[in-house]
């Protein structure tokens, strides 16, 4: 599928909130206050997901929260927010070309320190999983 095909799929579905783990960042994306906030953990992962992402994305400020739960975050608003995310959406599905998670972010110098954090949350998901299927 193009990018411009993956663009217009998501566009017709999107009704979002998630936790999104990439090789461009740990990302938070929810609809209030008007619009879409991408938050993250670190701004740069922000940096990188907008220079991947390019267009109007990129050109969006990135807000330092400090104080908030995730102290990086870009503001889209309801107006022209469809194609931003779905361009977003669309970048982050084209960037999976590995075949293990954790083993590209060891590899990747810009990810590499959050490794511990992902190791922790993917074994709590496997304690969960292993709960649920053992009942």
């Amino acid at each position: 599928m193009t990018h411009n095909a993956l663009v217009a799929a998501c566009e017709d579905e999107l009704n979002v909130t998630m936790w999104i783990a990439s090789k461009h960042g740990w990302f938070s994306l929810v609809k209030k206050d008007g619009g879409y906030h991408v938050r993250a953990r670190a701004e740069e992962d922000l940096r990188l997901l907008q220079a991947a992402v390019g267009g109007n994305f990129a050109g969006l400020k990135i807000h330092l929260t400090p104080d908030a739960d995730y102290c990086s975050r870009v503001f889209v608003p309801d107006e022209g927010s469809k194609e931003i995310i779905a361009s977003i959406m669309a970048t982050l599905g084209e960037s999976v070309d590995y075949a293990n998670f954790k083993s590209m972010i060891a590899a990747s110098p810009e990810q590499r320190d959050k490794l511990h954090a992902y190791h922790a949350v993917w074994a709590q998901l496997d304690e969960y999983q292993s709960m649920k299927l053992h009942r």
